[in-house]
């Protein structure tokens, strides 16, 4: 069905779960909005809440489709001035939820919305929430931000930055990079040596409690061009983490059954080939009260030590 209705174009599927993309004509640029409506069932879900891992995957989703639509091509098809296939490659995505994970219930009715904007021609943010169409304050913020890179050859470290070669590109140049964007610069830059996540501080560190080496799952945690997927970072940091409380700190219920994400910003440096390992390092850990806990962890490659990310995560008690 498609209906006009006065500059904008809202063109969907009336069947249930089917995405809504809107169009809103601004000069040269295109006002790029997302919806969807979902039916959390157990795809969607993991420890009776919602997969934090499908999560990622369906905002990062929701990104590249903003993206191909803004720049009028399929995101494999993107190339630079050399003809060299560009990836839309994650460098920060924070989450920030009124409730935690397990809040949410199976068969709840949710919607994902989004829009997304760049800053010059390599920068894209996309600001997007999910919330319970049953229960209002079961909302889910996110922020994502991608550059382009390219891979000089098979080596998962050769990623470089690149740009984009489109005649026209839809989406809205912003004046000024957002502050969510300078703030990565200034952490990468070691500029800046704390953030806030929802209320709560934390101090970028590399101060370590706990190293833990994980082996790479190419069966899940590889995505379709054979690069470590940006979901699995903070799956691969939850495993790890949970390995050492159990350990550590163990309890009638094991850890992943007894605290659940509610927020987190996951800020990515590099990736990994598959034959290397990564070295999972809890940098700190801080009870806020007797349900809320703060973790601080960071991934490094095992061949040469190399920063790979740094999560900062909020979870809450069961």
């Amino acid at each position: 069905m498609h209906t006009a209705i006065s500059s904008k174009t809202t063109i969907f599927n009336p069947n249930h779960n089917a995405s809504i993309m809107k169009f809103e004509r601004e000069t040269s640029a295109y006002d790029l909005v997302y919806e969807k409506d979902i039916t959390i069932n157990m795809p969607q879900m993991c420890i009776e809440g919602i997969s934090e891992n499908w999560l990622f995957r369906e905002f990062g989703g929701v990104h590249w489709d903003l993206l191909s639509k803004g720049l009028g091509t399929n995101t494999g098809d993107l190339i630079d001035a050399n003809g060299e296939r560009l990836y839309a490659s994650f460098v920060r995505i924070r989450l920030v939820g009124a409730v935690a994970l397990n809040d949410f219930r199976e068969n709840e009715h949710v919607r994902l919305t989004g829009k997304i904007s760049r800053y010059g021609n390599s920068m894209y943010f996309s600001e997007l929430s999910l919330i319970s169409l049953e229960d209002a304050s079961k909302v889910y913020k996110a922020d994502l931000i991608t550059i382009f890179s390219v891979r000089a050859s098979d080596n998962n470290k050769s990623l470089q930055k690149s740009k984009s070669e489109v005649k026209e590109n839809r989406v809205i140049n912003l004046k000024k990079i957002p502050e969510f964007g300078l703030e990565y610069r200034l952490i990468k830059m070691q500029k800046l040596h704390q953030l806030n996540l929802n209320g709560h501080n934390f101090e970028v560190s590399d101060h370590i409690i706990s190293e833990i080496e994980h082996r790479i799952n190419p069966y899940y945690e590889v995505n379709g061009v054979g690069l470590l997927y940006f979901a699995a970072y903070p799956t691969i940091s939850d495993s790890c983490e949970s390995q050492y409380f159990n350990m550590h700190h163990p309890s009638d219920k094991k850890w992943e059954q007894t605290y659940f994400t509610s927020s987190r910003d996951v800020m990515y440096y590099a990736n990994c080939n598959l034959c290397d390992s990564i070295i999972y390092r809890l940098n700190s850990i801080e009870r806020v009260d007797e349900n809320t806990i703060k973790v601080a962890s960071s991934l490094h490659r095992k061949s040469d030590n190399a920063l790979m990310a740094r999560i900062y995560t909020i979870k809450h008690k069961r």
